[in-house]
């Protein structure tokens, strides 16, 4: 994949405010408005704490989103480089994005900003590299 994607990591729920999402159709939705409002492509990865998750949501949403599952440590780095935002609960990719200078963003303030209108802003920040394929 090249730049220019958001990477939703669906998870049964946001442990900080409590609030689950397990309802695939939100996320799915969700994944729909950032196309809309962004113009930006949108990459779905599964995780052990919510595997099948991602998976059901592109079902939902054909041809609008890529599927990612079983994915490595080193792929996972590389997808969250490439991308223009991370969008999640999970706290320790939450991290690791905001390391990489990348926005990431809690499914709380990613509704947040589809109301605000800034969503857009959100994902400004130019892609600057590309890894190598054998990254």
């Amino acid at each position: 994949m090249r730049g220019g994607f958001v990477l939703v990591v669906p998870m049964s729920g946001d442990p900080e405010s409590g609030a689950a999402h397990r309802d695939v159709a939100w996320w799915s939705q969700l994944c729909d408005r950032i196309r809309e409002r962004t113009r930006l492509r949108v990459a779905l990865m599964d995780l052990p704490t919510g595997a099948g998750m991602a998976s059901a949501v592109a079902d939902e949403a054909p041809g609008r989103a890529q599927v990612f599952d079983e994915v490595t440590p080193g792929v996972r780095s590389a997808l969250i480089e490439l991308s223009r935002g991370v969008c999640s609960s999970h706290p320790r990719l939450l991290a690791e994005a905001r390391t990489m200078g990348v926005s990431a963003l809690r499914p709380r303030e990613l509704e947040a900003a589809l109301r605000n209108g800034t969503l857009s802003a959100l994902f400004a920040h130019p892609v600057t590299v590309t890894l190598p394929i054998s990254a």
